[in-house]
């Protein structure tokens, strides 16, 4: 996590401060996005207290309606590595709303919210977990062309697994027996694949 963490950061100071005076980016219309992530995770349960790290890669599907609202859905995957030894797998439905900033620039600051559906699967153990978070976090992106952005975000969130399954056997969990916290560094590729690019734009 440490590493995607200092990439991102990299990749913030590395805009330029003029790019605040660039040429006009939209983020109308549909959009694809791909990115590397790294988590952190903690558990918070009454015989069930870990932290855990680990990384992996997420896709996003959006529409922006305004140049200041967006859509979203998406899919994430990561690998977790247990405290307690071993590995886990992490999956992850999302729906989200972006509100963006600093319309019609390259550097495009944003706010984001979203309901997760998460998976903890242990493949090994036949074991998992599932339930629900709320996300909320920022980020940056900025517009290479009038299609084509790079961006980079921090997300926190936080939620309770509802139902732990062994096998076949599935069982419902009381509320608030295992709370679990998360935050996640992002780091990928947005482009607006079917927008045409006006040649009149004059990147500055």
């Amino acid at each position: 996590m440490r590493t995607s963490i200092v990439l991102a950061l990299l990749v913030a100071l590395a805009l330029p401060a003029s790019a605040q005076r660039g040429a006009r980016s939209n983020t109308d219309g549909l959009f694809l996005q791909i990115a590397l992530d790294a988590q952190g995770l903690r558990y918070d349960g009454e015989t069930f207290d870990d932290e855990d790290e680990g990384s992996g890669a997420s896709v996003r599907v959006g529409y922006g309606i305004s140049p200041g609202f967006t859509l979203y859905g998406g899919l994430a995957g990561s690998r977790i590595e247990s405290e307690r030894g071993g590995e886990y797998a992490l999956g992850a439905g999302e729906l989200g709303a972006r509100f963006n900033f600093n319309e019609g620039r390259r550097l495009r600051p944003y706010f984001d919210v979203a309901l997760r559906g998460v998976v903890a699967r242990d493949d090994d153990l036949d074991f998992e977990l599932s339930g629900g978070e709320l996300a909320l976090g920022g980020g940056v992106a900025y517009f290479l062309s009038p299609t084509v952005a790079i961006d980079a975000s921090l997300k926190l969130g936080g939620g309770e697994f509802e139902e732990v399954q062994f096998g076949r056997l599935a069982v419902d969990l009381d509320d608030e027996d295992l709370r679990f916290g998360e935050a996640r560094v992002s780091v990928g590729l947005t482009t607006y694949p079917f927008r045409e690019r006006n040649r009149r734009h004059r990147w500055r």
